[in-house]
């Protein structure tokens, strides 16, 4: 979701990733709606346990902030190990 530009995460998100991945996973459409409705409350309370997402109300994706010059000692790195 992250990589699609969407920055707050809500259930009805982990609600459409569930449907979504029910076509590759047969067992999903097994589930009751209770067992869906406890797994969306607790994938969203773990990935804020992790660090992934910020927020009481509404889950934010919690970007941590990487320094330029960490960015630009990591890109010379590469090329130099790519002009050897």
């Amino acid at each position: 979701m992250f990589l699609k530009g969407k920055s707050i995460v809500a259930q009805k998100d982990i609600q459409t990733f569930l449907e979504e991945q029910s076509k590759n996973h047969k067992e999903i459409e097994t589930w009751t709606e209770s067992t869906k409705e406890h797994i969306i409350r607790h994938y969203l309370a773990i990935m804020k346990d992790f660090g992934f997402l910020k927020g009481r109300l509404k889950k934010q994706f919690d970007i941590p902030f990487i320094p330029t010059e960490v960015i630009l000692f990591i890109l010379f790195e590469k090329i130099d190990k790519n002009s050897m």
